[in-house]
């Protein structure tokens, strides 16, 4: 029953981390759809219910590794963006002023060629 409560856990687990906190199973709650789980799948043919169950069982401690990756690391994800995000943002406030007010990604002269950090020469076909 343990396995089957770790799966009923899990697919908590996972619900919460899209819609909310409150979604998480307690340990009373798992144990009694674990319970009701292991009734119902009870009531299919023997063969059926050995393989669901050894589905089940073999599943679930992969899930809640799952979920508890993601969980552990969904708010580092998170910081990283945000740095990513205001790092960007702080450069290309850098650049704007390095180049007398041209946003990024266009050269004082207006042309369509993309700014590089490097020295890039462009050889253009003699017309």
């Amino acid at each position: 029953m343990g396995l089957m409560k770790t799966a009923v856990s899990s697919i908590y687990g996972i619900v919460a981390i899209f819609a909310g906190e409150h979604w998480i199973a307690t340990d009373q709650e798992s144990d009694l759809i674990a319970m009701r789980l292991d009734a119902a799948l009870s009531t299919l043919p023997a063969k059926k219910y050995v393989a669901l169950k050894s589905y089940f069982e073999n599943i679930a401690p992969w899930v809640a590794l799952a979920v508890a990756v993601y969980a552990v690391n969904a708010d580092k994800w998170e910081r990283h963006a945000t740095l990513q995000r205001e790092r960007q943002r702080s450069s290309q406030t850098a650049s704007d002023v390095s180049n007398n007010g041209v946003a990024p990604g266009q050269s004082a002269d207006f042309s369509d060629e993309p700014r590089l950090a490097y020295p890039y020469v462009v050889e253009h076909p003699a017309q």
